[in-house]
């Protein structure tokens, strides 16, 4: 066997290789994989709110006297989400995302609120403009009861910067959620 037939060999092993991987690729549904993962977080949290989301809980970020929060794998927002438990035994779910721009903010804020939606169809919602801080909210309950799920799209202004800030919340909606 000559070169050039050992290199047309070798093409045909790459190309087949490549037709095998992207074959498998092309089976995959990334944004019905990505909606499902995102709906078994959001039941998740639901379902453990009532034990103070212990089910979800993971390393103790801080344990003060005034606050304690402890790091999850749930992930909704961005790649720092925690529960948070400030006096008494009511804990909340906190997940954020800064952007450098409204555009970007808004954008995931619908997202989420597309994703929440067919994660929960029966649950109703009320979106408003927030009290404190330029913005939108939209608040998810379930015939008024606990938990909450709230999106925020907040502009979180810096010094020299005007950022914004995306955030889910998942508790008692009376806390300002």
């Amino acid at each position: 066997m000559d070169r050039s037939q050992k290199s047309s060999q070798i093409c045909q092993l790459l190309a087949y290789f490549c037709l095998l991987v992207l074959g498998g690729c092309a089976g995959t549904d990334t944004q019905t994989r990505t909606t499902t993962q995102y709906c078994a977080g959001i039941e998740s949290l639901v379902k453990s709110y009532e034990n103070g989301f212990r089910d979800v809980r993971g390393k103790t970020a801080v344990n003060g006297h005034l606050v304690d929060v402890w790091r999850t794998d749930v992930q909704l927002v961005g790649n720092n989400c925690e529960l948070w438990q400030w006096g008494g035994n009511q804990v909340t779910y906190v997940c954020s995302k800064t952007f450098p721009n409204k555009e970007l903010s808004q954008e995931t804020y619908q997202r989420a609120k597309d994703v929440i939606e067919t994660c929960l169809p029966e649950w109703g919602h009320l979106e408003t403009t927030r009290k404190l801080g330029e913005g939108t909210k939209v608040l998810y309950q379930r015939d008024g009861q606990l938990p909450g799920v709230a999106v925020h799209t907040v502009a979180t202004p810096r010094l020299f910067t005007s950022e914004w800030t995306t955030y889910v919340f998942v508790g008692d909606p009376s806390d300002q959620l």
